[in-house]
Parts: structure tokens; sequence; C-alpha cells
């Protein structure tokens, strides 16, 4: 395994496995490891990713690395483990090498500040667990924060070139969010399926006939864990969304006031600024008025956890990027809250507004240390999940079922006026009931709607399987994109991972464009850029059938061993007589 440096650290127990210390600088080339070859040793790598009964793709990607980097004279293994434990171990724990893994998409560049920013390397979550540092990437990604326009265009084209560079992470492919429904529904509204939180709503809205909408899911997750800010389970999902809103719903590229009445953005030069006006007459599922003294805890919440109980504060380790935006929340009334976000253009400051909102009475009562860097809140399985959202925890089985009823006392359901930007979620109707059904595997999802037991699935379906859904009776195959990319993430810790040369040769290995047609069935786009889904993306990024960073070594996802190892002995590696690349521990 690759050696890292000893010492306690804070991520560590968090996860309270205990893997390495923060040591070697990211991307930086070790020279006494390189070049002092006393005792060399054999490289052993390990590769995490989730089993094929989850996600077929990621498994036949880390098989095809696992190969070629040995090939390439580098002892490696892919260990399948569940996604919890993917997840747990990457992004708590950081007790990795590599893993291949979904990441739940970049909608904008400023995801990338705490995705990579040395001072989010020992938090949980996706923030920076590949332990990257690099000083000049992080005056870059602070910067971008307060720009706008061409300078932040420009400043995040320099971010994405120094990645390629540094390579802490790289991008594989967008799959297609894949998955199939009744033709007994009006998709029209929600051609793509249920991506997010309001295309339930716009659903229900076309299908006023249905009481009932019968959703089918891969995994019991939801039916045992109703905890928004368990990183491990629920980092992809957007169902709690349902049951805990935010003051600002994005739906596409437009911000709707939801919670919040309106939102006022202070016009002078000083730090920017937003009052928000909540809402009449708002209460959570269980009665108690929802007010703006909600709204603080809830910022102050996701920036720590403790509630300053803890020597450090524990953040969230979901929402991290949205919630760091706030520098102060501040109490005005039981209806306004000013939020003050300093030095940060008004564009990138909105995102915070679209956090989901935390009932005070509830989660003040799981601020408590369990143990060093671990609240309760961050265990917690919070199967009651009480929020404010347009449907409410009614019950659930474990491990087979969960329902949600409509929340009769929601804004949008309570007979208030309401403008034209409300219409595609209130016109019409919405469902009474929501029932999560899980599924066991992506073929008895096709088959359950074709069936008549489940109307429409809320997973993605496995690319094999979508040519058998277009031909299904009674069945139609849904395609859209969520932002998801498969990812081949590094602990840059260790070494010799730490060395952005070698890092850059691992990343080459695998062939994006094999992989997206014979793993993923061409239900997918090759990429290596996490901007592809913003604007931010410049034309000479833009996938033109190879990695801006070199080549794939080979042909049809096997590469050329001499290729290969050529890679690494450019990047400063040698070799054993048997063929075996060897580095100093």
């Amino acid at each position: 395994m690759p050696s890292s440096s000893p010492g306690p650290r804070r991520r560590e127990l968090l996860g309270a496995l205990g893997a390495s210390a923060l040591g070697s600088t990211a991307g930086c080339t070790n020279l006494l490891s390189q070049f002092a070859w006393d005792s060399p040793n054999d490289l052993s790598l390990t590769i995490a990713t989730v089993p094929a009964s989850v996600d077929t793709a990621a498994i036949q990607m880390a098989r095809q690395l696992e190969q070629n980097l040995q090939r390439a004279g580098i002892n490696a293994t892919y260990e399948p483990q569940s996604e919890a434990s993917v997840l747990r171990s990457a992004l708590m724990d950081n007790d990795f090498d590599l893993f291949i893994a979904r990441h739940p998409g970049v909608d904008d560049p400023d995801k990338l500040r705490t995705m990579l920013h040395t001072r989010y390397s020992e938090e949980a979550g996706w923030q920076n667990p590949f332990g990257f540092t690099a000083p000049s990437v992080d005056e870059l990604l602070v910067t971008q924060r307060s720009q706008t326009g061409q300078q932040r265009h420009e400043t995040v084209t320099e971010i994405q070139d120094r990645l390629y560079e540094r390579q802490p992470f790289s991008v594989l492919a967008y799959p297609d969010q894949l998955t199939v429904a009744s033709t007994e529904l009006d998709l029209e509204r929600t051609p793509n399926g249920l991506i997010e939180a309001p295309d339930y709503l716009k659903l229900g809205t076309a299908n006023p006939s249905f009481d009932r909408l019968r959703v089918g899911i891969l995994g019991a997750t939801l039916t045992r864990n109703r905890n928004p800010i368990a990183v491990d389970y629920h980092s992809r999902t957007k169902v709690l969304d349902l049951i805990y809103e935010p003051l600002v719903e994005q739906v596409g590229d437009d911000y709707i006031p939801w919670v919040a009445a309106n939102v006022e953005w202070d016009a002078t030069s000083g730090p920017t600024t937003a009052r928000v006006t909540l809402r009449e007459n708002l209460a959570w599922h269980d009665g108690e008025r929802l007010d703006a003294d909600d709204v603080a805890f809830t910022y102050r919440f996701l920036q720590d956890t403790a509630m300053g109980n803890e020597s450090a504060p524990v953040p969230a380790p979901l929402y991290r990027s949205r919630s760091s935006l706030v520098n102060s929340v501040s109490v005005q009334s039981d209806r306004v809250i000013e939020l003050e976000f300093g030095d940060t253009s008004r564009p990138v400051a909105r995102r915070a507004l679209t956090v989901p909102l935390f009932p005070r009475h509830v989660w003040t009562q799981r601020t408590e240390v369990v143990r060093t860097y671990m609240t309760q809140a961050l265990v917690w399985e919070n199967k009651p999940a009480i929020g404010s959202g347009p449907y409410r925890f009614e019950n659930a089985s474990a491990g087979n079922r969960l329902v949600l009823s409509k929340n009769e006392d929601h804004f949008l359901f309570d007979g208030r006026s309401l403008g034209d930007r409300y219409a595609p979620f209130t016109a019409g109707g919405s469902f009474e009931e929501l029932r999560f059904d899980v599924i066991e595997q992506s073929l008895l999802l096709i088959g359950s709607v074709e069936d008549d037991t489940i109307d429409i699935g809320a997973s993605p379906i496995w690319p094999e399987h979508a040519e058998g859904a277009k031909q299904a009776p009674n069945a139609e195959l849904l395609s859209g994109g969520n932002g998801e990319f498969y990812m081949l993430g590094f602990n840059t810790r260790r070494h010799p991972l730490n060395n952005h040369q070698f890092r850059t040769a691992v990343a080459r290995l695998i062939d994006r464009e094999y992989a997206v047609e014979e793993m993923m069935y061409g239900h997918a786009e090759p990429a290596d850029s996490p901007l592809v889904q913003t604007e931010y993306l410049p034309e000479q990024f833009a996938w033109d059938g190879q990695p801006t960073f070199g080549a794939f070594p080979g042909d049809a996802g096997e590469v050329d061993p001499e290729s290969a190892k050529e890679l690494f002995r450019d990047a400063g590696f040698r070799y054993d007589d048997s063929g075996k690349l060897v580095t100093q521990n």
C-alpha cells in the first residue's frame, strides 16, 4: 500500500476509523521518494468502488483500471463495497488509495472551492476528500467567488487548467439518468423523469386523476435513514427535498422564492447582503411555527452542528459550499432575516438561499458531541423527518417502503394567491400520497412498471437494460441528465499519489470513449472536466475524443504495456528487472 504520514487527523476522528495524517503537499514531487532508491518496494494500489449490483459501469471502469495498472507494472486490485461504505471511506475517513464513484455534480464553479481548497481538507463530505493542497489554486478559488462576467470566466478557466495539470481527481463521464415510467402518465412537463424535487409537483399537476404516485427505488436507504446531512447515505438523492425545503427553490436557471416571500439585495458598495422576508403563517410538519429564528439556526447549524460545544466547528458534510458563503445572520423580526456574504458576488451568494431549512426545536437536541468532531446530528437516522415541505413523512417499513403524504398546510396548497410563476407546481392538482417501494434491481423495476405495480422509477436503471425498457409494453424509457459524473479520486496524502505526474499517468489509463460505448451502452458522454454542466467550460476544454491532459495509451480499453510504462518513467519512476514499478516508502 502507498505510505502515509503518521499522526491523528480530524477527518479520521469523524469516521473513527483512523487512516493517515494530512501529510505531503499534494501535487509536489517528493524528490527523496522518487530518487532515493536504496530500498525500493513494489507499489500496490487499491481501487474502491461499488459492486455490480449497484452500478455496473463503475465496477467495470474499476476493473479496466486495475488491469491497465497491472499491465503498467503496478500491483492493483479493485475492492467492491456498498455505496455507503465507499463514501464513508473516501469522504469521512480518507481510508483509500483510489476510488471510482458518482459525484453529485457541479452546477456552479464555486462548488470547486470547498471541493479543492486547502482549508476544507480536514472536513467531512465532498470537502476536499483528496487532501489536495495548492496555494495558487486556493487563491483562484477564493477570487472567483467575488467576480462576475468575463473576469470570472477567465479565473475559472485558469482553475480548470490547473486541475488538468494537478489531477486531484479525474472526471470520466457524465451518465444519462435512465429510468422507466408507465405510459398511463402524462410526462409532458417531466420528460426527463423525477430528477429534482419540483418534478414530483409538476408531474402531479399534469396527472390530476392520480391520487397516489407509486415510485420504484433501487436501494432501501430512505426506508431506514432520513437524515438530510448524512453524506454517506444521501449525497445524491433528491427525495428528502420534498420534506426539507429552502428559502429559494432553484428550478433550472430560475431562482423562485419558496419559504421566502421575497428577497431584497443591498445595492450599496458594502458587503453583499440579502434581506429575506418569510411567507406568512408558515409551520413545520409537527405544527410548530416556522420563523426567522429557525432560518438563523439553520445557517449556524450547517456551519457547526455542535453549535459551539466542540473546540472547533463541526460543519454538516452536505451543503457546505452553500452554507460557507454566509458570514453572518441577523434576525430582524419573526419574518425578516438578513444574511451577510462579505466579498461575494450576488450570483454566487444566492446559492446559499437554496439550502434546506431545519426546525430549531428538533435539531438543537442533536448538537451533542458523541465523540471528537462528531455530533449526534451527523449519525442520527432522523426517522420522523420533520420538515416544512410540500410532502410530510407518513410511515416507513425498513427495507420495503416509504410513504409521504401531501402537506395540506403548505403554501402551495392552502389556497393563498400565488403568481403564474408557481402554476407548474399547483395548477391542475397534486398527488395526495407518494409511495416509494424498494425494488431489488434494475430489471425488476422495469417489470414492475410493465405489471402496473409501479408508476415510475426514481432510481436510474442500468444502461444495459435501456433497450429492454424501450420494448417493454406499457412502459416508456426516460432519459435526462442530473449533472452527476463518474470520478476517479486520488488520496494525495499518500505516496506516490502525492505526485501529480503519477496521478496524471494513472488518469490516462481509463479509456473514456470505450467506457461510454461498451460499459454504458452509449448512454453517457465521455468527459474530463467537472464544468460540463455549467456555462464556464471554455471551448478549448470541450471533449474532442481524448482527455486534454493526454490520450489513452492503447486501444479498446486495453493499454499497450510499454506505452503505459513510459508514462510513469516520464513521471520520474523506475522499474525493476521483472517489470514492476518500484517506489520508496
